[in-house]
């Protein structure tokens, strides 16, 4: 967990960067970091009823499922830029290239 979780707070950073209007990106990071904070309060409330009803591997079984679940959501929803970014972004590599690319010219034979 902590060598896995050690680069959670610069990604969230790099990715609030460009999704969130600078003038609320403070506010966004706020909610963001509670959430983690509220997580592990809701974790530690909810672990005894889960032991207590379905037994201590039942514990990480429910919990490294939901992770598991967030993860593929994560990898399939968020990306590191919005879409209008990154249409920008090829729209700039594709003019890059052409800029780059060798002008043809037509030769004529002179006699």
């Amino acid at each position: 967990m902590g060598a896995g979780e050690g680069v959670t707070f610069p990604c969230v950073q790099n990715i609030v960067k460009f999704w969130v209007p600078a003038d609320v990106r403070t506010r966004a990071l706020t909610l963001i970091y509670s959430g983690g904070t509220m997580g592990t309060i809701l974790a530690l409330v909810t672990a005894p009823l889960i032991i207590k009803s379905l037994g201590w591997p039942a514990v990480f079984e429910i919990y490294g499922s939901l992770g598991l679940f967030w993860t593929i959501a994560w990898q399939k929803l968020v990306s590191d830029t919005p879409p209008m970014v990154q249409q920008q972004q090829q729209q700039r590599q594709q003019q890059l290239l052409q800029a780059a690319a060798p002008q043809q010219t037509q030769h004529t034979d002179v006699q």
